[in-house]
């Protein structure tokens, strides 16, 4: 661990009847406990888990089948009006009676409200250690006492069948395999060339002529997704700035396969249990890497310079940990994982 983490384990010789989780923020790390609190649901069905999170991540959240209820707390982050709304959850919440808290942010305000709800047990994430975040949040977990031993499990996911109409609107034939193709990295460090992309698209046409490729994301994309619809023509799904959090989650879920960079994606492609290769550049490999049969990551910790963690890289505009690969290597590691499925 890295600073000391708090835990008061369950001890009665019964299941909690009631939990709470807390994990505010971001994207890829509310996402990331959803696995574990599906494999406390599996193991204790009668168990009922509520989760406390940012009002912008409780769409997704409120389509996952774990939860019975869904707490949408402020999204500002000036510090009074995140005080004053904590002390009105604390208010709000303790009539709920909740036996355990698992809190996945474990800051001072997740803090205070655990602390002023009286669980009968709780414990705290390692905010500084040195493993994946996906080993920590098993290790919440764990050190509560609800699991001692966790394989992933498939995601309970409510799907009203508005994905598939959307990527039908947006010219799916209805019957090729989806390959999300993802250039969403925040900085340059992070950033694979886009022309890797569309000659990595082209070579899998070869052997995989029943696919179309799907960019999703933010308009920040807008540029790069202008130029693989150019070069890519039918074969490539534009979705760009048309999707939300859930509807790409959703779709998602329909592909057969993910190439992407260190963004919020990543984290759902891991979640879903979607072929992914992972291309995180600068990120340090305990951040956004994620452990499970269905992933190969792809980081800079076997070089001298790596999980560096700079915006921009110090040795050219193409940074050097992802420069080294080149579309036909990602190409060959693509077909062992979907060889694998």
């Amino acid at each position: 661990m890295g600073k000391e983490v708090h835990t008061k384990p369950w001890q009665l010789n019964r299941p909690p009847k009631r939990i709470l989780a807390i994990r505010f923020q971001a994207v890829g790390d509310v996402l990331g406990i959803y696995p574990y609190l599906q494999a406390v649901k599996n193991k204790y069905p009668e168990v009922q888990i509520d989760l406390l999170t940012k009002q912008e991540k409780t769409d997704v959240a409120k389509h996952i089948g774990v939860f019975r209820h869904v707490w949408a707390y402020t999204d500002s982050t000036k510090r009074f009006p995140e005080i004053l709304h904590a002390l009105w959850f604390i208010i709000k919440l303790l009539p709920k009676r909740y036996e355990l808290i698992l809190d996945f942010q474990n800051h001072t305000i997740s803090q205070w409200i655990r602390k002023l709800l009286f669980p009968k047990a709780f414990s705290e994430f390692d905010r500084f250690g040195d493993e994946m975040g996906s080993v920590r949040y098993f290790q919440t977990v764990e050190r509560s006492g609800l699991l001692d031993e966790y394989d992933q499990p498939d995601l309970q996911l409510n799907d009203s069948g508005e994905a598939s109409k959307l990527l039908h609107d947006n010219g799916w034939d209805g019957q090729s395999k989806l390959v999300i193709l993802n250039p969403a990295g925040a900085f340059p460090s992070r950033h694979w060339p886009w022309e890797n992309y569309v000659a990595f698209a082209r070579l899998w046409l070869r052997s995989h002529p029943d696919s179309q490729f799907l960019i999703l994301g933010t308009g920040k994309i807008n540029v790069v997704s202008q130029r693989f619809k150019e070069l890519l023509g039918d074969r490539l799904l534009n979705l760009t700035g048309k999707t939300t959090l859930l509807e790409a989650l959703l779709i998602t879920k329909k592909s057969c396969l993910l190439i992407s960079e260190d963004s919020g994606l990543l984290h759902i492609g891991w979640l879903l249990k979607i072929n992914t290769i992972a291309l995180i550049g600068s990120t340090h490999k305990n951040r956004s890497a994620q452990v499970g049969e269905n992933m190969h990551i792809l980081n800079s910790d076997d070089l001298p310079c790596g999980n560096c963690m700079k915006i921009n890289c110090e040795f050219g505009p193409v940074p050097l940990c992802l420069s080294r690969y080149s579309p036909d290597f990602i190409v060959s590691i693509a077909e062992q994982l979907v060889a694998n499925k």
